[in-house]
């Protein structure tokens, strides 16, 4: 009895340690290395504009992506009781986000728990701890950042549902209202995706047990509740906003430019990808190009019959792997359902393969528009096929499961720290920032040089388009914070005379032709970046 205490005990001082380790990585310096981009700048500035009066809560959210669709206003809300316990500033923004992605990786644990023994589950959160794509989204305020935690416990709480029917306990009954009321209003995938869900566990709990209508109905009272703000906001406007949805379903159901075919070979291929960079951190983390590097590669070989280099050959065997593990994991997963005895553990996986249908197939249509964080709500699946992956080494390979895992484990671990690594390295040379990524501690920089070098309060701020379109509004916000007002500028010559202006772009060693162009006073290069005051 005693050795069976202890070993629990060891288990929980196992996944202490990887929470611990997970606390870490993403806490680390989390002011200085914040991202910072113009969507954050926003929000900051509508939650500070409510704690000082200015406008009430909000009853709609931020907009959803290039669309004027906007989603449920819960996120602010997060931010907004963030800000009023911990105070204003860009990382109290990010709080809520911290907080849900911590706690995404007891529950994982215990998602992952459900089907496999404990030290296998144990060593695939170990992983999600250190997942470099886990940790990056930890790491600065984003609507669809704690969607991690809310769809482990949607799953879990349905699961349960599914396996007590009407002796579910009221906690699991709560979770359910609770994380659909939540999660439709994290990101518009979410918004098709939970309710589908949901849609097919009451036809299946109905027609076994009627009875549980009335906790049903609960979930059902909790999710209104959840929703009211938008749902008295939609009532105001004569539904404009849901307008605006069925306008984009539309187009989204007519198709773009790939067709159905292609689309699902995107689907597959962009699926592959995202597996791959969730465990490895290996790939391009922002877009899907594995699709178009195979096509590209096979259409030039044909065209000009150019023999594939070494470092090609390399590509194509990590496209080849990711891509075999896809349906590995997928086959795997329907394998087991149907292999599985255990009630509880069927419904399980039952559940899994449903949520993963319904969102390829929500997903498909608009796939050559998507990118990979767009799998975040996904996060748990690579764990599992890797789960999967090791089962099978167990069972057909006793002798030799056990160091093959040791390096599998070790080799995805190495790879993220790595990546970690490298880019833990390039935040503390403060050069991390670029047109695309914008670093808090770096902008702050930036500022602070910005101030020392201006005469007046109000400074002009003239940036190609790219660089416009992306520092403008963090650039003004944390001018704001020091009582300095930013002001765009077209271009240098519709200035007034005797104004401040600064040219935002490359450093001076990318941008020799900024000193051919204009007259400039006085310049500094922060990492890539560089500042360039012109001449009055």
């Amino acid at each position: 009895m005693n050795w069976k205490k202890n070993k629990i005990t060891g288990h929980i001082w196992i996944l202490i340690a990887i929470i611990a380790v997970g606390i870490f990585l993403r806490t680390y310096n989390l002011r200085e290395w914040l991202y910072f981009y113009p969507d954050q700048a926003r929000d900051a500035t509508i939650v500070e504009e409510v704690l000082d009066g200015e406008r009430s809560w909000p009853l709609m959210g931020p907009i959803a992506a290039s669309t004027k669709f906007k989603i449920g206003p819960i996120y602010y809300y997060f931010q907004i009781i963030s800000a009023k316990i911990f105070g204003t500033g860009p990382e109290k923004m990010a709080y809520p986000d911290l907080f849900f992605t911590i706690l995404s990786i007891p529950l994982l644990y215990y998602f992952l728990s459900r089907y496999f023994k404990v030290g296998l589950s144990l060593a695939l959160t170990g992983l999600y701890s250190v997942s470099f794509f886990a940790v990056e989204y930890s790491r600065h305020a984003w609507n669809p950042n704690p969607i991690p935690f809310f769809v482990l416990l949607f799953l879990l709480s349905a699961w349960r549902f599914l396996v007590e029917k009407n002796k579910t306990g009221w906690l699991w009954i709560i979770a359910i209202g609770l994380t659909l009321g939540v999660g439709v209003q994290l990101h518009t995938l979410l918004l098709l995706l939970l309710p589908a869900v949901l849609f097919f566990v009451f036809a299946y709990l109905i027609k076994k047990d009627f009875s549980t209508w009335k906790k049903w109905l609960a979930v059902f009272a909790l999710v209104v509740f959840l929703n009211a703000p938008q749902i008295a906001s939609e009532m105001e406007s004569g539904y404009a906003n849901s307008k605006v949805f069925l306008k984009i379903s539309d187009k989204t159901s007519e198709g773009g430019k790939a067709g159905i075919k292609e689309k699902f070979g995107m689907s597959v291929m962009g699926g592959s990808q995202a597996n791959a960079h969730i465990l490895s951190s290996l790939g391009n983390k922002l877009d899907f190009d594995f699709f178009a590097i195979v096509k590209n590669k096979i259409r030039n070989n044909a065209k000009f019959g150019s023999s594939l280099r070494f470092s090609d050959h390399l590509i194509f065997c990590g496209i080849f792997l990711s891509v075999l593990f896809f349906f590995f994991g997928h086959i795997a997963l329907v394998y087991y359902w149907k292999k599985e005895k255990d009630r509880e553990k069927k419904h399980f996986l039952g559940l899994i393969i449903l949520f993963s249908a319904l969102s390829f197939l929500i997903m498909l249509p608009i796939m050559d528009s998507l990118s990979i964080r767009y799998f975040v709500h996904l996060i748990f699946a690579p764990f599992l096929f890797l789960g999967f992956l090791i089962k099978i080494l167990v069972d057909k390979f006793p002798r030799l499961h056990a160091p093959a895992a040791v390096a599998i484990f070790s080799l995805l671990a190495i790879s993220n720290f790595f990546t970690l690594g490298s880019e833990a390295v390039s935040h503390a040379a403060k050069n991390r920032s670029d047109e695309r990524y914008i670093v808090l501690g770096e902008i702050e920089l930036i500022r602070d040089y910005m101030i020392s070098a201006a005469q007046k309060d109000s400074i002009y701020l003239f940036a190609e388009k790219r660089y416009q379109q992306n520092y403008f509004k963090p650039i003004t916000y944390v001018m704001r914070q020091k009582g300095y007002a930013i002001l765009r500028a077209k271009d240098p010559a519709s200035v007034p005379a005797g104004e401040d202006v600064f040219l935002l772009g490359a450093n001076s060693q990318d941008s020799k032709n900024y000193l051919k162009e204009y007259n400039i006073e006085m310049s500094k290069d922060f990492g890539q970046l560089g500042v360039y005051k012109l001449a009055k």
